[in-house]
C-alpha cells in the first residue's frame, strides 16, 4: 500500500466536482497495476526479504513474540499443501513443516511464552504443537 498518488492527474488542489453519479457505481477507469520496482521504491512497507515453500497464497502468518520464528501457512484444497512451514526471522531460512492439517489453515498463533504454537482449519480442527529441542535444533511437534 502505498499513500503516493501514482498519476500526475491523480493530484488535485481543488476539491473535485461534485459526481452525477450515483454512490457505489464507478467510472471507467483505465488503471494498470503498478510494477515491482515502483512499489519497493514507493511503499511505505518496503520488503525486505522473500520467503519461498508454499505453492498458493499465504493465507495465515504468526510470529513468535520473541520475534525469532515465523509460522506461516497457504490455501490448500489438499493435505499435502496444508503444512505449516516454521521460519527463522533471523536467517529467513525455513526450519520444518509442521503438516496436520487436511485444508487451508486459517489462524496461527504462538503462545506469549514462545513454547505453544496453536492453528485452526477449515477442516474444522485445531493443533496445538509444542517447542522441543533435538540434536538438530529447536522444533516443534505437534
Amino acid at each position: 500500500m502505498s499513500n503516493k498518488a501514482l498519476y500526475e492527474e491523480d493530484i488535485t488542489k481543488e476539491p473535485a466536482e461534485k459526481s452525477t453519479y450515483a454512490p457505489g457505481i464507478c467510472r471507467d477507469v483505465q488503471f494498470s497495476p503498478p510494477l515491482e520496482v515502483d512499489l519497493l521504491q514507493n511503499t511505505l512497507w518496503p520488503e525486505k526479504e522473500k520467503l519461498y515453500g508454499h505453492g498458493f497464497e499465504i493465507m495465515a502468518v504468526g510470529t513468535s513474540k520473541d520475534g525469532k520464528y515465523v509460522a506461516s501457512s497457504c490455501k490448500a484444497s489438499k493435505a499435502e499443501y496444508a503444512s505449516i512451514i516454521l521460519w527463522s526471522a533471523e536467517h529467513y531460512k525455513k526450519i520444518i513443516e509442521l503438516p496436520g492439517h487436511a485444508l487451508t489453515v486459517t489462524t496461527i498463533v504462538f503462545s506469549p511464552d514462545g513454547q505453544w504454537l496453536v492453528s485452526a482449519g477449515r477442516d474444522r480442527s485445531w493443533i496445538l504443537h509444542q517447542k522441543t529441542r533435538d540434536e538438530q535444533g529447536i522444533f516443534f511437534d505437534s
